[in-house]
């Protein structure tokens, strides 16, 4: 049972994976096929990540205080 649920959490993995990566050049095909300038597209593939990481920096932070906020009785 065990083997299973490891098998099925690992293909979810790879699958997400590979499906991510094939997000980015369809993405692009897409962008480019409207006539969106190449530029923009290069910029808002990069501007992603960063403001993921910055939102996901301030989910964490946000937790990790409240969890050392002293409780209140």
């Amino acid at each position: 049972m065990a083997t299973t649920i490891h098998h099925n959490q690992s293909g979810q993995r790879i699958r997400w994976t590979l499906l991510s990566l094939a997000g980015i050049p369809c993405g692009l095909i897409v962008a480019l096929a409207f006539g969106v300038p190449l530029q923009t597209v290069v910029g808002l593939l990069l501007i992603t990540p960063i403001l993921t990481g910055m939102v996901g920096a301030a989910v964490s932070t946000s937790k990790v205080l409240l969890r050392r906020r002293p409780e209140r009785r």
